[in-house]
């Protein structure tokens, strides 16, 4: 498979917002104090633009590039947990996908992302930890809900201001994205 310039530079593009959007995220407090763990996720809008407009394969090479991040970042465990997380949500993202007679809807995508990626993260603890952490998960299950929700809402928002740009979705011109998201 030919990978062209263009291609390299878009995915590189879409990846540092995927970082940016999950470092303004870190700048907001806790949505639940009290309840650790649970964050809106907003670089999983990234994530199903891929999924939606660059393919199958853009998408999963952001969620590996997001989790390699994560571990010169943060460490091993850091990675470990946001990888089986991110390999949870676009697999299940992809399979929801393959289904064309479904026709599901971002928000339909976004939830079931934020949960398997929740559940991909109790599997890791699981693994770490060596004891089932799943008395937790009823927790993350209305989380991933509510934030899948919210995620998948925001990208239905953006996608049709982008269509304000006639040429933009043909194109695909990532850096006209980003402006976009820098304007707002």
């Amino acid at each position: 498979m030919k990978t062209n310039v263009r291609t390299v530079t878009n995915l590189g593009l879409l990846f540092a917002l995927s970082v940016v959007l999950s470092l303004v995220e870190g700048l907001v407090p806790p949505l639940v104090p009290s309840v650790p763990g649970i964050k809106l996720g907003l670089a999983n809008i990234v994530t199903m633009y891929c999924l939606f407009y660059a393919g199958w394969r853009s998408a999963c090479l952001v969620t590996l590039l997001k989790s390699g991040f994560v571990f010169l970042t943060r460490g091993f465990t850091a990675f470990l947990m946001s990888f089986a997380g991110g390999l949870c949500a676009v697999g299940i993202m992809l399979l929801l996908l393959s289904f064309k007679r479904l026709k599901p809807s971002y928000q339909m995508v976004s939830v079931c992302g934020a949960v398997f990626h929740n559940i991909g993260q109790l599997g890791a603890a699981s693994l770490l930890l060596g004891t089932l952490v799943f008395g937790y998960l009823p927790v993350l299950l209305l989380a991933g809900i509510v934030m899948g929700l919210i995620t998948g809402t925001l990208l239905r928002i953006v996608l049709p201001a982008l269509k304000r740009f006639p040429d933009l979705q043909k194109r695909g011109k990532i850096i006209d994205i980003l402006l976009f998201f820098v304007l707002i």
